[in-house]
């Protein structure tokens, strides 16, 4: 009796189970916004009634388990309505924005975040979805066209070149019209270091390192308000870049990739070699009519043929071609309640339009945290690349094969029957010859890395505490072969140049919170320090045995040689309030105090203060309640900034430079 009990028992149990699992119901789907059909990135998906549930992840998809056939999913996010859908097996869910919540969004701005209803300063958002939309190169090209105010120009067509960046027109004519470029809290380096000349025009980007897959939101800081906290470097407006973090949950791994092709917007159509021997012919002709000139006088002009019978080149073709563009992105994300992680490896490779031009980038980048206690949490930031560019002389220079190709004739050969490069036209050098016989490359190697320890003192009050460091290594060289254009005069020509670029930074700050009845408080202390060095080193080789050499320690003669340090330093302090009452009046002020040793001692402390009032007159009673405006903040702001980063770090002082003109054995000055 007991067995037959006990097997009816079990036989119960495993028939629940069955009935249990048989009911479940494995639901997938993905969450977009209605009004732009862009995925919703971290929305949450709840089985109602219930603690169960997930996030979308950067596609907008989400995985989750529900109880049984239709029960309620509750999908949620900031700035969107939340919405009630019965669980099917495939779900596409739409989201409408609720104006009434996007106030609510958190803002990065100085030192902080706010609410965005809370802002009295002018600031531009972009998310990761609108970065993810348009393929960038760089960080730089993912504010064109987003945000008010912000100019941004390509400087160069060459791979990995330079962008221009101004937020609200110019501020210098002699000094720096570039912005402070802020990552997670560090402000980079974000200069052109390059030292080998021949370029012009051709310069590199100073933060095409960043991967901009990796990042989640980028803020521009345009008036002096919002960005006078950065004190001496703000002229120019501030770029606040905050990356990918995970979020406790399950692991999400995501892979994105894209091929893409470019060309010549609009080729220049030059004459083949018919035409254009038949059109010098009759300005000739023309010439010598107008003048009255027969043969036998002296300044008749003779007709001309083909330089080279038989040569038809068309010379922008010769340098030029469909360029590949790649890039392939592979992110793990994910965590529980204690640490989470987030970690990424990129490869970006955009070959030139101009041929033997390239830029290829390596991305790998961790971001950790970790809550070691119930008030103190750690974060540990590193990103890493590596970026090689092959590049061609600037349009500047006697030798760009651009302005060659422009001014050559089509009735030259690229090579002759024997196979080496022809020549052409007189005062002009052979266009293809300038690209394949030399090699111009910039190898750039570079950390930024950031630690950041987090102790809430107490419930109102935390310190944090950021030490950060960005670190480049570039590498240059220039070789010119002997036998080559450029490198014939000296039997060869190699140019060797390296430079280390270091900047630390550490920063103490006090954060603190306080609300009584309507009137909120906001306080935010801190010191800064950072220092930067510039070590850098060039040395020159000529007369080489054999072209296949290519290394200074081959070289017949050293010809040149030059080595360099430059170090400067910037020590805050820094302050700001914000008070909030009744969600409807609002006041920010702040202040900072830089001191720079790129100033002279006495000169070198300077004084920035903000301040900015804000008005929110949809929450008044007498505001009508309609759907054409749902929210109105007046707002007025006025501040004070500095540009110190168009200085040179010694400029303040009279300086002497050593010359390679001897006399009596001596160098001088």
């Amino acid at each position: 009796m007991n067995r037959r009990l006990l097997f009816l028992m079990l036989f119960a149990f495993f028939a629940f189970v069955a009935w249990t699992q048989a009911q479940s119901v494995t639901v997938s789907g993905t969450v977009v916004g209605k009004d732009d059909g862009q995925p919703v990135i971290g929305a949450n998906i709840v089985i109602k009634g219930t603690t169960t549930g997930t996030v979308s992840d950067v596609d907008g998809h989400f995985r989750l388990t529900a109880p049984r056939p239709g029960a309620t999913l509750v999908i949620s996010f900031v700035g969107y309505r939340t919405k009630e859908v019965p669980a099917t097996a495939s779900m596409h869910i739409e989201l409408e924005t609720d104006a009434t919540q996007l106030g609510e969004v958190q803002v990065v701005v100085a030192y902080g975040q706010q609410k965005r209803r809370e802002l009295t300063g002018a600031i531009g958002s972009i998310d990761a979805a609108s970065i993810r939309e348009t393929p960038a190169t760089s960080l730089e090209q993912t504010l064109s066209g987003r945000v008010s105010g912000v100019q941004v120009t390509q400087a160069s067509g060459a791979p990995g070149g330079a962008v221009v960046v101004n937020i609200r027109g110019t501020s210098s004519i002699s000094a720096g019209n570039e912005p402070l470029y802020v990552v997670d809290g560090m402000p980079i380096l974000s200069a052109d270091f390059s030292q080998k000349a021949g370029y012009q025009g051709n310069t590199l980007s100073g933060v095409a390192d960043i991967n901009p897959a990796d990042i989640a939101s980028v803020e521009v800081l345009k008036d002096a308000s919002a960005a006078a906290l950065y004190g001496s470097r703000a002229s120019n407006g501030v770029v606040l870049i905050t990356t990918k973090r995970g979020s406790s949950g399950r692991t999400r791994v995501t892979l994105d990739s894209y091929v893409g092709v470019q060309n010549l917007w609009r080729k220049l159509q030059f004459l083949p070699t018919a035409e254009h021997v038949a059109a010098r012919n009759e300005a000739i002709n023309n010439y010598n009519t107008s003048l009255g000139l027969s043969s036998a006088d002296a300044t008749y002009k003779k007709p001309v043929a083909a330089a080279q019978e038989g040569a038809d080149t068309d010379w922008i073709d010769a340098i030029t071609r469909t360029a590949l563009h790649t890039n392939h992105q592979l992110a793990l994300s994910g965590g529980t309640d204690q640490t989470q992680f987030y970690a990424s490896l990129g490869y970006y490779d955009q070959q030139g339009v101009m041929k033997k031009t390239d830029y290829t980038r390596y991305n790998l980048r961790t971001n950790l945290t970790n809550r070691i206690s119930r008030t103190v949490k750690i974060s540990a930031d590193i990103a890493l690349s590596s970026a090689t560019t092959n590049r061609a002389t600037g349009d500047g220079n006697l030798y760009s094969p651009w302005i060659n190709a422009l001014s050559a004739s089509p009735d030259y050969a690229v090579r002759t029957a024997s196979g080496s490069f022809g020549s052409i036209n007189a005062s002009k050098y052979n266009p293809v010859a300038l690209i394949d016989e030399q090699e111009q490359v910039t190898r750039k190697y570079r950390a930024i890395v950031g630690l950041k320890t987090t102790w809430n003192i107490l419930p109102e009050l935390r310190y944090n505490l950021d030490l950060g460091g960005d670190y480049i290594f570039m590498h240059e060289t220039g070789v010119f072969p002997r036998g080559t254009i450029r490198g014939a005069r000296s039997n060869g020509d190699v140019h060797d140049l390296r430079g280390f670029s270091f900047s630390n930074l550490a920063e103490h700050t006090l954060d603190y919170f306080h609300q009584w009845d309507k009137l909120a408080l906001k306080a935010l202390l801190g010191y800064s320090y950072q220092k930067t060095t510039l070590d850098n080193n060039f040395v020159r080789g000529t007369n080489f045995v054999s072209p296949m050499l290519k290394y200074i320690n081959s070289a017949g003669s050293v010809t040149e040689g030059s080595s360099s340090l430059s170090e400067y330093a910037l020590q805050s302090l820094f302050g700001r309030v914000n008070l909030n009452y009744a969600d409807r009046y609002l006041l920010e002020a702040s202040l900072r105090s830089d001191a720079s040793s790129k100033f002279a001692p006495g000169r070198r402390v300077g004084y920035f203060p903000a301040a900015s009032l804000g008005w929110i007159v949809s929450e008044e009673g007498f505001f009508p309640k309609t759907k054409s405006v749902s929210d109105l903040k007046l707002r007025v702001a006025v501040g004070y900034t500095g540009n110190q980063e168009g200085i040179g770090y010694y400029d303040y002082f009279n300086t002497y430079r050593a010359s390679d003109v001897a006399y009596i054995g001596q160098s001088g000055l």
